[in-house]
């Protein structure tokens, strides 16, 4: 939804609101890349958002550890990521 909405945004001119939504998602790659790159976070980003889990990952990918994924939803939470992302602008 959000990317939907920022490219509507900017064909409607509205810098402003695809602006807010590019900041909203730099702060949201910032949190899930600060401790190193994992491809596992994005799973557990789906989930985080929309609640769909799509099960382990498989080799050579690795899931994040509980502590790395318990660091990433507390930065996310802060910024109000969820509700961001699912926000009908």
């Amino acid at each position: 939804m959000m990317w939907n909405s920022m490219i509507a945004a900017v064909r409607r001119g509205d810098l402003a609101h695809a602006n807010k939504c590019q900041r909203m998602q730099n702060k949201m790659l910032h949190a899930i890349f600060a401790n190193g790159f994992n491809d596992g976070v994005h799973k557990r980003l789906l989930k985080y958002v929309w609640g769909f889990d799509l099960g382990p990952v498989r080799c050579p990918i690795s899931e994040p550890s509980d502590q790395h994924w318990k660091q990433i939803e507390k930065q996310l939470d802060a910024m109000n990521y969820r509700e961001f992302a699912m926000a009908k602008f």
